[in-house]
């Protein structure tokens, strides 16, 4: 049996995360994920939308893996993503949380991205 994500019922995305990470095109690391989110839908305008969808994945989905870092522990947790162009069930990802100040923060968003 997984483990749930600690604190889920707290979980949040912090918006500096959308915005200046996982939608940003300009961001070393997350230009990457942006050329993942953006045809799915997702932009600046609508990130409230993205953080949302993680959400619904973060909170009653089991934890299939914890890695350890300088950064603390991040659980990742496999899911299905609802899209905004409607591509639910196609897209499978794993997402990344923290634990801070008894709250878990979805911070890496995607730590990987599969099909």
């Amino acid at each position: 049996m997984k483990m749930n994500l600690p604190n889920y019922e707290k979980a949040y995305v912090p918006k500096q995360k959308l915005s200046n990470y996982l939608l940003s095109e300009t961001h070393a690391v997350g230009k990457a994920k942006a050329r993942y989110f953006r045809p799915l839908g997702y932009t600046e305008e609508n990130a409230d939308q993205l953080a949302d969808a993680l959400l619904m994945i973060a909170k009653p989905e089991g934890v299939s893996q914890e890695l350890t870092s300088r950064y603390g522990t991040k659980y990742i947790i496999d899911g299905e993503l609802v899209t905004p162009i409607g591509t639910r069930g196609t897209t499978t990802y794993r997402l990344g949380g923290r634990v801070t100040r008894g709250a878990t923060a979805i911070c890496d968003g995607i730590s990987s991205l599969k099909s």
